[in-house]
């Protein structure tokens, strides 16, 4: 009995994986497209190329090809598309390494819930990828650029958008998870980021090289929203830095302001957190309050900052300027795009659920008209290695002269 049992535990550590694939069999894809065309959907999949990675990493090729291949196919239906791609492949895709998920400008202003729907049910699809709506252009043009320093273009740009949304105030980062949620969600509507195409200006008669010329990075252009899963408009960079500031997607960043008429200082922030308040008496009415904590970084302004007095002074003006600015920003949005992407309903819907049963019906108008007041409290924990303004002192001088 214990030979049997001895026997059919080595077999169960014999056993390999059922469903295991060898990566000979696989095209790991690290970016993946979705354009509309007519009734058709057309998938981009960029395929890393093995063989020029390993030669790169390793010095044993040329490196005159590209890293990366890219493979389009069309069909009625997203999946339909995507096994397509095997007739060029000539493997399968493989998307779960994929870095970013790129929807057309076209394809979004119809809809892009049937590619939403596909990504939600295929078991394949990790949630760690970032979405990006290709503004002005096809998601084929973005994957199809080049970029100078990653491998594979989609790694850069991921890169790129994971990097400025901690250091910079408008960029948003939106993984797949937080899309989804947001289109079914009550009370908000989802924000996410774009790229923006742009053609090489290399001359054709430029001398030539081993490797090829790349062209210009992709900028990360302006905020896309969406009503449920239609793009109804974009947010500029005032806009995305208040929307992302409301939705507390600010820790450290850099927050410019202005003391006196054409002086201009920046105070990187070390903590900001804004809380939302909803208020209902007679009418739905919103409050926030936002705390910026943070250091002095730049100071082209009169003010000195050697005093307490001083730095208390020079806190007012920065939290009246961010008060006017968030303030017109918010109304911009109501006015201009219309539908909420701060969550002002979701937070009816969380802290005052009877008001929201009143409210949820006409939303959209209400958000329109609601009225939002705007609280700044600013916190000066330091001025840098300096407490005086090296540039009024160099005023002083040359107005000595």
């Amino acid at each position: 009995m214990k030979r049997l049992l001895l026997g059919v535990f080595i077999i169960l550590l014999l056993t390999g994986c059922w469903n295991r694939r060898e990566l000979n069999e696989m095209a790991i894809t690290y970016g993946l497209g979705i354009d509309k065309d007519g009734d058709d959907f057309v998938v981009t999949a960029q395929v890393i190329n093995p063989e020029q990675v390993s030669g790169q990493k390793g010095g044993g090729a040329s490196g005159t090809r590209s890293p990366v291949i890219l493979h389009e196919e069309r069909d009625k239906t997203v999946l339909g598309a995507i096994r397509k791609l095997s007739r060029t492949a000539s493997r399968k895709i493989y998307v779960a390494h994929l870095y970013i998920l790129v929807f057309g400008e076209d394809f979004a202003k119809e809809g892009i819930g049937d590619a939403l729907d596909l990504i939600f049910r295929d078991q394949e699809f990790r949630t760690d990828f970032y979405v990006f709506i290709a503004k002005g252009s096809t998601a084929r043009d973005v994957l199809a650029t080049a970029t100078p320093f990653a491998v594979s273009p989609a790694q850069e740009i991921y890169d790129r958008l994971r990097y400025s949304n901690r250091h910079y105030n408008p960029a948003k980062a939106t993984g797949i998870r937080e899309l989804i949620s947001n289109t079914t969600a009550e009370g908000i509507v989802p924000v996410i980021p774009s790229l923006l195409f742009e053609k090489s200006t290399t001359s054709s008669n430029q001398e030539s090289s081993d490797a090829p010329v790349p062209e210009p990075p992709l900028p990360t252009g302006n905020l896309a929203v969406l009503d449920r899963d239609q793009l109804v408009g974009w947010l500029n960079e005032g806009q995305a830095d208040t929307f992302n500031t409301i939705i507390n997607n600010i820790k450290h960043a850099a927050s410019k302001f202005v003391c006196k008429e054409d002086q201009y200082g920046a105070i990187e922030s070390t903590d900001v957190k804004a809380i939302l308040k909803p208020e209902f008496k007679t009418s739905p009415k919103m409050n926030i309050k936002i705390k910026l904590t943070g250091k002095i970084t730049e100071l082209d302004c009169d003010q000195f900052t050697t005093t307490p007095k001083e730095i208390r002074q020079l806190e007012k003006i920065i939290a009246r300027y961010l008060e006017e600015m968030h303030t017109n920003n918010i109304k911009e949005v109501q006015e201009d795009i219309g539908v909420d992407i701060f969550g002002f309903g979701r937070e009816f819907f969380r802290k005052k659920p009877e008001a929201w049963k009143k409210l949820k019906n006409n939303w959209s108008e209400t958000f329109r008209q609601l009225e939002v007041k705007v609280n700044v409290a600013v916190q000066i924990t330091g001025t840098g290695t300096t407490d005086d303004s090296y540039l009024k002192r160099l005023r002083k001088e040359k107005n000595k002269r």
